[in-house]
């Protein structure tokens, strides 16, 4: 098994748009076999007081994230499902015009992707 963990550079003005890609993939993702773990986002004016100050680190090491990036966090349990994810959603009708939309007014400015394998306790 495999995670796939992608970083976003959100643009703070189109959050909801945002929103909507994730909760678009997350189904397109589970569609065609893979298992997301969900999108996670800055958290809005609102939030802030509810959840701790990023700020905090090592002394000397390391700091707060920049407040426009988001995560999504999608496994496969091969890299043959992967490839047949990305087969199927190449021709998937909602796939496509999923892409279409974000293409005509891009909700993010940048992102990186990264496949990483997990550890858990034993």
């Amino acid at each position: 098994m495999f995670t796939c963990v992608i970083r976003y550079k959100t643009d703070p003005a189109k959050m909801t748009e945002f929103k909507e890609y994730g909760t678009l993939w997350m189904r397109l993702v589970e569609k065609h076999g893979g298992t997301h773990h969900g999108y996670f986002y800055p958290p809005s004016a609102a939030e802030k007081n509810d959840i701790p100050n990023s700020a905090f680190s090592f002394a000397g090491m390391g700091g707060a994230a920049d407040e426009n990036e988001a995560f999504a966090f999608f496994s496969f349990e091969t890299v043959e499902a992967y490839d047949a994810y990305r087969e199927a959603a190449a021709t998937d009708p909602a796939c496509i015009q999923a892409t279409e939309k974000f293409m005509k007014s891009p909700c993010y400015t940048d992102y990186e992707r990264a496949f990483l394998t997990p550890s858990f306790p034993k």
